[in-house]
């Protein structure tokens, strides 16, 4: 039989005398290790489990102060004390059945039950992709601390991509982190497989506040370069219809959102909350996501654009093709020959086509910087003589109008006084030549 010095060397544990509650701390020959109950845990089975850890430091090397070790054993003595009251107060226990595997498959079924676009579903998959890139992940959901949150938003902020180069910028590190507190959460309330509280997710993911700009605008000659390069676009790519897609957002001023699901004609499900095009009505109606309200835009001071709409619906199959644009899928999937891109989107796809007209022009733009420069052109040319009625039609507020729009570009005295919003532009001569 092995004496007690034997069973020490050869890597028997034995228990460190501990006054903490439902933790023990364990010696072993390299080092210290806790072992300790979560109560409430096994609700089902009708027990608590039991858990091991090995303590190391910030290096990796196991921790081999005794001192050391109480102290951690104390810090897990107090959680679990902490949990105990929770659980008391009426808390569920955390569930530890459920990885991060799990939660974002999850979340994903809770996506689309919701109705969420596309766009939606592959923006919440790239926060994914870099938490799972990141290194210093816990196992499990039910492990993550607020230091854990802390670290990943270090990651995000230090991240540069492989392709370009580039790091991210300070509202793309800001969506990411959004995007992962709306799964924590979710995962907290729901699945209640994370044991962080609201706030102790919203302290870990707090980005601060962001740097906000006045609206850009462009002059005529950087907007009819834009109309120009989408032109091109669609001369070399005979599926592409990229500059209906520019000259609509340029002359209506929507998101993007309201143009991917815009319809020929009324959808028979009024659910659906999808915008349509009432040529007979004169009148483009927008459903706006962001807001939740209904806008009509009309289509007697938009001439050329209405004539743009009257060819293209000559075109096609109304039935065959309902969306203007396509519908969702094509402005959220690139244009790549993968196995779970749809066959009809190759070629098609307008989220490539608009890179590529940005990348064709050199100045920076967006599609819904052309939001906002419709908004400067209009709110000073004599269309925003009534800001109201500006403000209702583009769906913004009358303060925010007032406040960031009014007074930012001076206009000639031509463009102050046309009806035409094509004309106030200045786009006249690239709509002709492109419809």
């Amino acid at each position: 039989m092995k004496t007690k010095q034997e069973r020490h060397r050869g890597g028997y544990s034995r228990r460190a005398r501990s006054e903490h509650p439902d933790v023990r701390v364990l010696k072993r020959a390299n080092g210290y290790a806790i072992r300790y109950f979560e109560p409430g845990h096994a609700v089902a089975t009708g027990g608590s489990r039991m858990r091991q850890e090995t303590l190391y430091a910030a290096d990796g090397s196991p921790i081999t102060s005794r001192e050391r070790a109480r102290e951690l054993a104390k810090e897990k003595s107090s959680a679990l004390a902490v949990e105990r009251a929770r659980i008391a107060a009426g808390a569920r226990p955390v569930n530890r059945d459920l990885g991060w595997e799990d939660l974002k498959a999850k979340h994903e079924e809770r996506l689309l039950a919701g109705g969420a676009s596309p766009k939606s579903i592959i923006a919440y998959s790239q926060t994914w992709r870099h938490f799972t890139n990141w290194s210093g992940a816990p196992s499990e959901p039910s492990e993550l601390t607020t230091a854990d949150l802390h670290a990943f938003l270090t990651y995000l902020r230090g991240y540069t991509s492989k392709k370009t180069g580039a790091p991210l910028s300070k509202h793309s590190v800001a969506t990411h982190a959004r995007h992962f507190r709306a799964v924590l959460n979710f995962g907290r309330k729901v699945l209640h497989c994370v044991r962080l509280d609201s706030e102790s997710v919203g302290e870990g993911l707090r980005v601060g506040r962001l740097p906000r700009l006045l609206p850009e605008s462009y002059d005529s000659a950087q907007l009819c370069a834009i109309l120009r390069a989408a032109r091109n676009h669609d001369l070399q790519h005979p599926m592409s219809q990229v500059f209906p897609l520019m000259a609509f957002l340029m002359i209506v001023g929507c998101r993007i959102g309201e143009a991917e699901t815009l319809r020929w004609n009324q959808s028979p499900d009024r659910t659906s909350h999808e915008g349509w095009v009432d040529l007979e009505g004169g009148q483009i109606l927008l459903f706006g996501h962001k807001t939740q309200i209904e806008r009509a835009v009309p289509l007697d001071v938009r001439p050329l654009l209405t004539r743009l709409l009257k060819a293209m619906k000559r075109r096609v199959d109304v039935k065959a093709e309902p969306y203007v644009f396509g519908g969702q899928v094509s402005l959220a999937v690139a244009d790549k020959r993968r196995t779970k891109t749809p066959i009809a989107i190759v070629g098609r796809s307008l989220k490539s086509a608009i890179e590529a007209v940005k990348h064709a022009v050199d100045f920076h733009w967006s599609p819904h910087t052309l939001r906002k420069n419709l908004a400067t052109y209009l709110a000073n040319s004599s269309h925003g003589r009534k800001l109201h009625t500006l403000a209702d039609e583009l769906g913004h507020d009358y303060q925010i109008l007032l406040r960031h729009y009014v007074g930012r570009r001076k206009l000639t005295a031509r463009q102050q006084a046309s009806s035409s919003v094509e004309e106030v532009l200045g786009i006249v001569t690239e709509m002709g030549n492109g419809s």
